[in-house]
């Protein structure tokens, strides 16, 4: 019998952070980075599906805004700790922006019933604490957020 060198597994805690939030259950509400208002961890990939009905527009707005950009002087989120925000045109799902870094993205509105977003995280640090945005179903379009 041969005898074989120990073997090592490694493995990676998931985290679970997928979330939908449909306006038939609730009308507004919050959606945060993982461990908020804690440093989130490093590697994760969070969705994040708003689905409204009929005339329904998805309105959103970041109240905490966080996030891991190796150098404060870039504009752009290569390299960087993302959120990225979709609305569906013509039933394609579109990119709309990209936000990174601590300065506070503007109120978003979708173009019709349905928006989703995504957190991607490469980084983990202990300065950086995430996100947190406020959600709210509206059938007219308001100039102001009220939370």
């Amino acid at each position: 019998m041969c005898c074989s060198s120990p073997v090592l597994f490694v493995t990676q805690i998931a985290v679970s952070c997928d979330q939908t939030f449909d306006s038939r259950l609730s009308r507004n509400g919050t959606f945060t980075s993982p461990n908020f208002p804690d440093p989130y961890p490093a590697n994760v990939h969070c969705k994040y599906h708003f689905n409204g009905q009929g005339k329904e527009r998805v309105q959103i707005l970041f109240t905490d805004f966080d996030l891991y950009r190796p150098d404060d002087t870039s504009r752009d989120c290569d390299a960087a700790d993302i959120v990225m925000v979709f609305i569906t045109i013509n039933g394609q799902k579109e990119r709309v922006d990209n936000f990174c870094g601590n300065d506070l993205p503007p109120q978003l509105m979708s173009n019709g019933p349905s928006l989703s977003a995504e957190f991607k995280s490469m980084h983990s640090t202990d300065y950086v604490k995430g996100f947190r945005a406020i959600y709210r179903f509206v059938t007219t379009i308001d100039s102001c957020f009220v939370g």
